[in-house]
């Protein structure tokens, strides 16, 4: 993200961007959430919105696009709020300011198991979204030493916070660490967060469900990638330790994850 994201942004220069350039009353608060630190909260009389600061124009391009080719779609991600003069971003002194409109929904954070139709509805909206960016659209693309021909710009980070359920729909936000590369490679990300656990173990029946959710009666296609999701799950998660500084815990964490799918997947 060092590259991408812009440093903390003074919370009153934000509020008065988006009073002046969007025309929206409002008070801005700090996203703790946020891992990053660049994300904060808008909230107006009505509405509330997101809005994210970059410093890297070529990236702000890429997530205006795929926000606007996968609402074409259908699938729903949040939409980039234009300003008053019809731009997607507000440009302050080498910071882009970009609003996303506010999604409702709660994480996929189920006690204990997680339902089989909202694991259906996330493998079918993934698949979709998958479908739809066959077309690498300037994301670095990412190879785990495998070539299937089936490529895809990658939301890259499918956690439980990342995936929003509302009423029976899916959502996906957060797609500022996307690259392009095998679909699987989604598949075995989205396996390692979801199912596969330090605390709960493995969960390989809602494994086994997701894929057969995922490839439907695409037998196979299903033949042809399942067979590399261990090995795209592992990589990613060499991948994810190697490009980051995480703190002790979180690095045991991943550890456990690496051992039990050479384990059980």
């Amino acid at each position: 993200y060092k590259f991408l994201l812009g440093v903390f942004m003074d919370i009153g220069i934000i509020s008065e961007v988006i009073k002046n350039s969007y025309g929206i009353k409002n008070e801005v608060i700090k996203n703790l959430e946020s891992s990053v630190g660049n994300v904060y909260d808008v909230v107006s009389t009505n509405s509330k919105y997101i809005v994210k600061i970059y410093n890297d124009l070529n990236h702000v391009c890429r997530m205006i696009e795929l926000s606007e080719k996968l609402n074409d779609f259908g699938i729903i991600v949040p939409k980039i709020i234009k300003n008053l003069v019809n731009m997607d971003y507000v440009l302050i002194d080498n910071e882009y300011i970009v609003v996303y409109e506010f999604l409702n929904g709660k994480s996929i954070r189920f006690n204990g198991i997680i339902p089989r139709e909202v694991i259906y509805k996330i493998a079918m909206e993934l698949r979709r979204m998958h479908d739809a960016l066959n077309i690498n659209i300037g994301f670095k693309e990412i190879n785990f030493d495998i070539n299937l021909q089936r490529k895809s710009v990658l939301h890259f980070d499918l956690t439980k916070d990342n995936i929003l359920y509302n009423d029976g729909d899916i959502a996906f936000i957060d797609f500022d660490d996307a690259k392009y590369g095998e679909a699987v490679i989604d598949i075995s990300i989205l396996i390692a967060l979801f199912f596969v656990s330090s605390k709960t173990g493995v969960n390989l029946d809602g494994i086994r469900y997701f894929v057969d959710s995922y490839y439907g009666d695409d037998v196979d296609l299903k033949t042809k990638e399942s067979c590399f999701i261990k090995q795209c799950a592992l990589k990613w998660i060499d991948y994810t330790l190697e490009n980051n500084e995480f703190e002790s815990s979180l690095i045991e964490n991943f550890e456990l994850k690496k051992k039990l799918i050479k384990e059980y997947l």
